[in-house]
């Protein structure tokens, strides 16, 4: 954000000298009415009750009261969670446009610690594969990455500070990359999924996006049920991580941008004074991608059933494609992938026992054309183990788009996980903006 209206870290949040909360949401919705009419990130805009909670959180601030880093950060919401007074279409027809009767946990959650919900971001169909509307900030040619396509848009060109998004495969990871904005996916579990329309309940996470390291912890604390507290003294007091790099698979399967880029980091990393070692995927892996997609079907072609069956026609190609393959899942089949899951997230344990937090490309490669949302295949082995995730953009390919590095923590290890990405974040500073800002 321009720095009359951007939030100020420090030990007791505030904002940034005459700037106000009300200043904020101006500034955002004069984005979205400049930009969004090309980039289509935006599914509903609820300018009016977003200028009536900035002006209740203006006051509060005028008596001496800060609720902590969120108060007065403009946030917007993926069209697959409840945001009472607004509709939630999850890309679909067959929704109801009525407006939600009440904010799901996690959205109650952020406006208790002072966020204003700007409106809804355009997802794809069910949160599924089909192509959005939603384009690429760096290039209209290209895809923003899907299913969070609308909330990595908007926070790339500043319609709001940040966003939240929800990962099944690579619907968090994978859009924050392409947009060249950062990211958090949450170990599985830590933020509820109440009120949230459902892809596959054992992979499904909500999680986040923002401009920088430090305004993303705050937002994904808050859904997480904890303080948000201003991170950045204990992020500077971290003592240099233990970055374990994977070689076969990620480095192997990138493309020469992505793998260059990643490499670059890791030099750069390490002589800063990361301890880098390389690290091997367990056995399972192999089986990662298969036992993944298995799940995934089986339990979107459940929730759709009755549904699908009655209304084949209001489904897209990708997404019907996704519930026929999955009505063939058997149980024993699906069970058998369950089974494997558990058994690759123990081998996890050990593949990390060493490290602070594995270190791989986040894409095999920047983002491509609009008639896809992209490859998620490095992205769905840490959905699928419920690691969590943050990722960071490191630098722009030949052409001007974005590649990301993606840093995997231990299973509940959010808070050092951040602690890690912020120490990475001082040496790898992302300062590209989309060409159009």
């Amino acid at each position: 954000m321009s720095s009359n209206v951007t939030i100020k870290h420090d030990a007791q949040p505030t904002l940034r000298g005459s700037s106000t909360p009300t200043a904020l949401v101006d500034y955002c919705l004069n984005r979205i009415e400049e930009w969004d009419g090309q980039i289509r990130a935006w599914a509903y805009v609820d300018a009016q009750g977003a200028r009536a909670a900035a002006a209740q959180l203006d006051q509060e601030l005028a008596r001496g009261n800060s609720r902590g880093p969120l108060h007065g950060m403009p946030i917007g919401v993926k069209d697959i969670v409840a945001v009472e007074g607004m509709p939630t279409r999850a890309g679909s027809p067959l929704t109801s446009p009525s407006p939600a009767t009440r904010d799901a946990p996690a959205i109650q959650r952020l406006r208790a610690a002072g966020a204003i919900i700007l409106g809804k971001t355009i997802t794809t169909e069910w949160a599924c594969f089909d192509p959005p509307p939603t384009r690429n900030p760096w290039n209209l040619a290209h895809t923003p990455g899907g299913s969070s396509s609308g909330s990595a848009a908007a926070v790339a060109m500043e319609m709001c500070v940040a966003a939240v998004g929800s990962q099944t495969g690579g619907s968090i990871i994978r859009p924050g990359s392409y947009c060249g904005v950062y990211s958090c996916k949450p170990t599985y579990g830590e933020i509820p999924l109440e009120d949230v329309i459902p892809l596959s309940p054992p992979l499904d996470h909500l999680g986040a996006f923002a401009r920088t390291v430090r305004e993303l912890h705050p937002v994904i604390m808050s859904m997480m049920g904890e303080e948000a507290i201003e991170p950045t003294t204990d992020f500077k007091s971290r003592p240099a991580p233990r970055l374990g790099v994977v070689e076969d698979f990620f480095l192997v399967e990138a493309d020469a941008a992505v793998a260059g880029a990643t490499r670059t980091a890791i030099e750069r990393l390490s002589a800063a004074g990361a301890h880098i070692r390389t690290v091997a995927l367990p056995k399972s892996f192999s089986d990662v991608h298969s036992a993944h997609r298995t799940i995934m079907v089986y339990q979107a072609a459940r929730y759709h059933q009755k549904q699908f069956t009655s209304h084949p026609d209001q489904y897209g190609p990708c997404v019907s494609e996704v519930l026929r393959e999955g009505a063939r899942v058997s149980d024993d089949v699906y069970r058998a992938a369950l089974v494997h899951k558990q058994h690759f997230q123990s081998e996890l344990v050990g593949t990390l026992s060493d490290v602070d937090a594995l270190l791989v490309p986040a894409t095999p490669a920047p983002a491509p054309g609009i008639a896809t949302t992209g490859d998620l295949k490095f992205n769905s082995p840490w959905t699928y183990s419920g690691l969590p995730v943050v990722s960071l953009p490191v630098e722009l390919d030949g052409t001007g788009m974005p590649i990301a590095i993606q840093l995997i923590g231990q299973s509940r290890g959010d808070r050092d996980l951040f602690s890690v990405a912020a120490w990475c974040e001082e040496l790898l500073p992302f300062r590209a903006v989309p060409p159009a800002l």
